[in-house]
């Protein structure tokens, strides 16, 4: 049953308007003229007005232009002009005024219901489309994170603590931003459409009741009733793993897409689903904290540790104000003369709020909350001046080897805030090597390989960081133009007992010298390393065997014991 209001003041024509809708299943106000037809709404907004053209005082036209006007949610209620003469300026005018039918007057009934009908069901189409809009993402269609939440609260609801669980998956997609930022975003957006089908035939396969819907940019959530814990949580997750590793690319090739989990589970003890949904992000960030591509549960450890993280994160934010971080300097030291030749400058942060915070803990939170790009910006020209200091008073150029987080990368003046930085400071810039990770160089962006290529021809030494560590490493040596080789510390602390290691090493030395690169070898902890690795022909050595990161003063005196650099305590 709909409400219509009829305005028309000929109170004959308006009672047969009134019985005959009345008759048809329709509740039904009148009033006479539009000035009446506002009193009307006032008590109760119609599903659908007729309105005589013609009328004393305000007409039809003046009250659909005020209808419309006075309320936007009235732009969606059907409006149907009555007019006596079908003058089709008068119908023209009508329809452009925002009325959606006409009837030519003396009224055919059976024509009129037969449009009041068409009308609301028109309209209920449409609130119905609208109301799907709202709750469910435009992208693939799936529920949005209102609608899925209000569907995780029913389930809970009527979930049965003593016999039946309730699983909540998190599931996020590790690289789909890199890959999108290769591909496209067409590209991103094909993936993502395609492997929320996929989800949805899964999870429905494996668990009928279940509902996935999308939380944002890389992230979906799963909700899987009657299903708490054991082989057939596991068996869901790996295969939506196994989907998400198998998607294809618009070109239909493979993508190396991976993805994490985080679980939460009700079993009674709260009825509370957004503390399911917070659960189970946190274990979704433990899963990528632990290196991505697997899943963790939910602990209650997790939130301490979120809540250290806020804290973190907060303070951070403050640091450089407070001029709270420091450069601690490790040696390069030459394999041949066991000189140092130049170091590793490292951050080290000691809040006033927090104390000492390794970097282990903050640094990902930098890159998280962008606040990474300013603090680099800050340990690049803080190290170069130091560099740049040593070498104007040593008899030898000093090099400063610095790690660059790939947000770096992504800001357009980065290259040319280098180039300033080493006017500033006066540093060479074959005396500055900036450490790259594979993070960096695994997204083949047009824009890091422009930046590198520009830092060459600068003059800046470009070394591959924590090298074998990643299968594509070798591809990039002669894609990028990097000079240097730094092998990863888990291959030289494994020489000593490992012949497999001692191959590997021997590999990535004799290929890098074959390509006219510079061999670093980090993570030396014993003299049988140190030896093993400069017979091995290793060109530069780094390592607690060798030196411990340092503040700059224990630095300038270790300097000072190998050289006769003189009053140099205030170069850094």
């Amino acid at each position: 049953m709909a409400t219509i209001l009829c305005i028309d003041d000929e109170s004959e024509l308006r009672e047969e308007f009134v019985d005959f809708l009345m008759d048809a299943g329709h509740e039904v106000m009148e009033a006479h003229d539009g000035h009446s037809g506002f009193v009307a709404i006032e008590g109760k907004t119609p599903d659908l007005i007729l309105c005589d053209i013609s009328m004393p005082g305000m007409n039809g036209m003046e009250f659909l232009k005020l209808f419309r006007q006075k309320n936007p949610t009235h732009a969606t209620i059907p409006f149907i002009f009555l007019t006596a003469y079908g003058n089709s300026d008068d119908v023209l005018s009508g329809l452009d005024s925002g009325a959606d039918e006409y009837l030519v007057k003396p009224i055919n009934f059976d024509i009129l219901i037969a449009k009041v009908n068409s009308l609301l069901r028109s309209r209920d189409a449409y609130e119905a489309r609208v109301m799907h809009q709202s709750q469910h993402d435009s992208l693939t269609g799936l529920p949005d994170k209102v609608l899925v939440m209000d569907r995780l609260q029913q389930v809970v609801e009527s979930a049965q603590p003593d016999s039946e669980g309730v699983s909540t998956i998190c599931l996020g997609l590790d690289n789909i931003r890199k890959i999108s930022g290769v591909l496209g975003q067409d590209a991103g957006d094909f993936i993502l459409i395609n492997l929320a089908k996929m989800l949805n035939e899964i999870s429905a396969e494996l668990c009928p009741h279940s509902s996935v819907a999308r939380l944002g940019d890389d992230q979906f959530m799963i909700i899987l009733p009657g299903i708490r814990g054991g082989g057939q949580q596991e068996s869901i997750i790996k295969e939506m793993f196994n989907a998400v590793a198998d998607q294809l690319g618009p070109d239909g090739q493979g993508l190396n897409l991976r993805s994490s989990a985080g679980v939460s589970e009700w079993s009674g003890a709260s009825s509370n689903s957004y503390n399911l949904l917070s659960e189970a992000s946190l274990a979704l960030g433990a899963a990528r904290d632990e290196g991505g591509g697997g899943y963790s549960r939910f602990r209650p450890e997790m939130s301490e540790h979120a809540a250290n993280n806020i804290k973190i994160e907060s303070a951070l934010f403050e640091a450089l104000n407070n001029d709270e971080f420091t450069l601690h300097y490790q040696p390069l030291v030459d394999a041949r003369t066991g000189v140092d030749l130049g170091a590793e400058a490292l951050l080290r942060w000691t809040s006033k709020d927090l104390g000492s915070v390794p970097p282990n803990e903050f640094i990902e939170i930098a890159e998280q909350n962008g606040i990474i790009v300013d603090i680099g910006s800050w340990v690049i020209a803080t190290a170069c001046e130091a560099a740049s200091a040593i070498g104007k008073i040593s008899s030898n150029p000093f090099r400063i080897a610095i790690n660059v987080s790939p947000l770096q990368f992504y800001d357009t003046t980065f290259v040319k805030s280098i180039g300033s930085i080493l006017e500033l400071s006066g540093l060479s810039p074959e005396n500055l090597e900036l450490e790259i990770t594979e993070r960096l160089y695994l997204e083949h962006s047009p824009l890091t390989k422009t930046a590198l290529d520009e830092l060459n021809e600068m003059g800046v030494r470009l070394s591959i960081d924590d090298f074998g560590t990643g299968y594509s490493a070798l591809s990039m040596i002669n894609r990028y133009p990097f000079s240097t080789v730094k092998i990863d510390q888990s291959f030289v602390q494994n020489t000593t007992n490992s012949q497999r290691d001692r191959d590997l090493v021997k590999s990535i030395v004799g290929m890098a010298h074959g390509q006219g690169m510079e061999i670093i070898a980090e993570g030396i902890e014993t003299q049988s390393q140190q030896e093993f690795l400069s017979n091995l022909g290793c060109d530069v050595l780094q390592g607690y065997h060798l030196g411990k990161p340092m503040p700059a003063d224990d630095f300038l005196e270790r300097l000072s014991g190998q050289s006769t650099l003189i009053q140099t305590a205030a170069c850094l």
